[in-house]
């Protein structure tokens, strides 16, 4: 295993084989998922961005998969609210 895979994915039962980063991969960033339906309502996609927007405020890294739907919106909404840049 490569030494810069992040300690946190490590010990999960199905570990990503591989992760695609941009920037700097910080090893004391905290981050939070927000996943969820490809087929989503409006006011779902509103809840994510919502949700990843409060998430940045805080600080946190937003953590998401690449589908449509709520993925999406959730990764929109975080680089709109400045977060996902690297340093």
């Amino acid at each position: 295993m490569d030494e810069d895979y992040p300690e946190q994915l490590r010990d999960i039962q199905q570990m990503p084989p591989f992760l695609f980063t941009l920037g700097e991969l910080r090893r004391d960033d905290v981050g939070v998922c927000v996943v969820g339906s490809r087929n989503v309502s409006p006011q779902g996609r509103d809840l994510a961005a919502e949700v990843a927007t409060a998430l940045v405020a805080d600080g946190l890294t937003v953590v998401s998969g690449l589908a449509d739907g709520v993925d999406t919106a959730a990764h929109r909404a975080t680089l709109a609210a400045g977060g996902g840049r690297w340093r």
